[in-house]
């Protein structure tokens, strides 16, 4: 998906992530397309909420996509499908502001 996505935006210099993608093969795999990830870490148990940078540009981006029923839940059987849904219901998000 990252090689589809570069290929697609070859200006594309930097990938914004939870902190679910720090494994060595994410790394790796962005790393082999000359990007740069970036994983925004949780400051909780800190005695002040201080929000960290870059964190809702993530969260904004999960929650525009979890208003699409399906995506809600892995329904899918291929990789593919889903990734399909997942464009569909960004393409119907950028329609309805048309």
């Amino acid at each position: 998906m990252i090689a589809d996505t570069k290929s697609k935006c070859p200006s594309l210099k930097e990938i914004r992530a939870d902190k679910g993608y720090r494994g060595e093969n994410v790394v790796r795999t962005v790393r082999a397309q000359g990007l740069i990830i970036i994983c925004t870490k949780s400051n909780a148990g800190g005695a002040i909420f201080v929000p960290a940078q870059g964190r809702w540009i993530v969260e904004r981006s999960i929650s525009w996509l979890d208003n699409c029923r399906r995506l809600v839940r892995n329904y899918e059987r291929e990789c593919s499908t889903a990734s399909y849904m997942t464009v569909t219901a960004d393409i119907y998000r950028l329609l309805r502001y048309i």
